[in-house]
């Protein structure tokens, strides 16, 4: 008599293995439960292709996510999270945007995180265009920009640049709308606010 494996069991395993960038062993713990009737869920492969960015398998990645199709548990925002960090991670900016795009074609809506990803995608690059339009479309997209957004942005920028970072939206104590327009400008690494 055997033991029946959980998906949370099988989740937790992998995890912990992505966790230390051992994709091999994730793929083996998949692998064998599969054999055993393990059926994967979306939160399992989003696992595998974690393990496959963290051990900088962009192939991998790509493998894992196929195989979530192919399973018919789709892909969600945390999926195209990881496989866009995995892309920027390794300088791609191409292939990140390949895959926003390709979420964003499937109705997947990205977050901040994804955002940020794409900025942090770009600033890796040296290409503050792309940052500063990455940033743009978070802001028309309604994502409010955080401090993550903001810092990787700055540091996309060559020294000495000025910086529009457009429009930060808050509520103010009358809980009306309220819109701060503001400058960054950089030097020296240091960042000064113009008001």
């Amino acid at each position: 008599m055997g033991i029946a494996l959980s998906n949370h069991t099988v989740d937790f395993v992998i995890q912990r293995l992505a966790r230390f960038s051992n994709l091999a062993d994730a793929e083996l713990w998949f692998n064998s439960a599969a054999q055993a009737g393990y059926q994967p869920d979306a939160i399992t492969l989003s696992r595998l292709v974690y393990a496959s960015s963290e051990a900088d398998n962009i192939t991998a990645a790509d493998y894992w996510f196929k195989e979530a199709v192919t399973a018919n548990v789709g892909p969600n925002t945390v999926t195209f999270n990881t496989l866009m960090h995995s892309a920027a991670k390794a300088g791609n900016l191409a292939n990140a945007e390949r895959w926003f795009e390709l979420a964003n074609s499937l109705g997947i809506q990205p977050d901040k995180v994804s955002f940020n990803i794409m900025i942090n995608a770009a600033a890796k690059n040296s290409n503050f265009s792309a940052a500063e339009f990455w940033f743009d479309e978070a802001f028309a997209a309604g994502v409010e920009a955080d401090l993550v957004a903001y810092t990787t942005i700055m540091c996309s920028s060559r020294t000495g640049q000025l910086i529009a970072c457009r429009a930060l939206v808050w509520k103010d104590s009358s809980s009306r709308n309220a819109t701060r327009c503001y400058h960054i400008y950089v030097t020296d690494q240091r960042c000064h606010e113009c008001w």
